[in-house]
């Protein structure tokens, strides 16, 4: 039901492309200065990997943020939604009909490349950047009460 309520305001803020981070809400519309960011410096990794750069995607953008709402909301940066969902169940609500799929998420870094920078020191999260099957990914990005941030890359390969 919260998911459901989360990904109905995430649609009505399409038309804009500002983040709203306030402490304790939801940014009901796409990070995509952000993403851009995270995709600049991911793809620096995988240009330097000799691997192709990754895409935006709006769709895995929409999962992604759906489910840095749903962290924010418990403070934690789980791969498990609070409705027990995994990124696969996830993916098939947002519609993405995907052959391949990986998720980093981060808790608390202040900056886009805090944030890569400890992904890119994690082998686990590492290898889900560096994976050459993934083509397009999407960010998502909300705040805790606390103001903490909440970081969520859902990669994809349809």
């Amino acid at each position: 039901m919260r998911l459901a309520l989360v990904l109905s305001l995430l649609l009505a803020g399409l038309a804009s492309t500002a983040p709203a981070l306030a402490q304790g809400t939801c940014a009901a519309t796409l990070a995509t200065k952000t993403e851009a960011e995270v995709l600049a410096a991911v793809n620096r990794l995988r240009a330097g990997a000799g691997i192709r750069a990754l895409q935006a995607n709006r769709q895995l953008a929409l999962v992604a943020q759906a489910h840095a709402c749903d962290n924010a909301a418990r403070s934690s940066y789980s791969h498990t939604g609070s409705d027990g969902s995994d990124l696969a169940q996830r993916l098939r609500r947002g519609q993405y009909d995907y052959r391949d799929a990986a998720e980093n998420t981060g808790l608390g870094h202040a900056t886009v490349q805090a944030m890569v920078d400890f992904w890119a020191r994690s082998p686990g999260h590492r290898a889900n950047l560096l994976n050459p099957a993934l083509t397009e990914a999407g960010l998502g990005l909300s705040r805790t009460a606390k103001g903490r941030n909440v970081w969520v890359l859902v990669q994809g390969r349809r």
